[in-house]
């Protein structure tokens, strides 16, 4: 981390340095090897980094999953909402955003919000595999 925060300060335009901290950065706290104090600084860090790729034209699938799992995780889960309905608009074809956003709705207790998402699956371009689709069964 600290070699790609000194390429990033050299150079903060560098995208595949903000890629590469991106991932770094997301992998370190999926891996839980550290007390939620000193995650805080991450989680800030990581939040600069992903505001900065999403905000790009071309932000990637799992770009979009990733901040959306650490939205969840830290509790905010309004903007995890806001980052799976962009993730679904720019991908309207991703499976993961689609399980993302069924996630999402469980996460803030939105059976309503949910409900009108499984609905308007019929007309989305995705493909389903089991991977959604056992979620979807079990849902309704």
């Amino acid at each position: 981390l600290v070699v790609l925060e000194k390429e990033l300060e050299q150079d903060p335009e560098r995208e595949e340095s903000r890629e590469k901290l991106e991932k770094e950065l997301f992998e370190v706290i999926e891996s839980e090897a550290f007390e939620e104090n000193s995650l805080s600084r991450y989680y800030a860090r990581y939040r600069q980094i992903s505001d900065l790729l999403l905000a790009k034209p071309d932000a990637r699938e799992a770009w979009y999953h990733n901040r959306i799992q650490v939205d969840l995780k830290t509790g905010d889960n309004i903007h995890g909402r806001e980052t799976a309905l962009r993730f679904l608009e720019h991908h309207p074809d991703s499976e993961t955003a689609v399980v993302d956003m069924i996630r999402v709705c469980i996460c803030l207790h939105d059976r309503e919000g949910l409900d009108r998402f499984l609905e308007s699956l019929k007309t989305m371009p995705v493909v389903l595999t089991t991977e959604s689709l056992q979620y979807i069964r079990f849902l309704t």
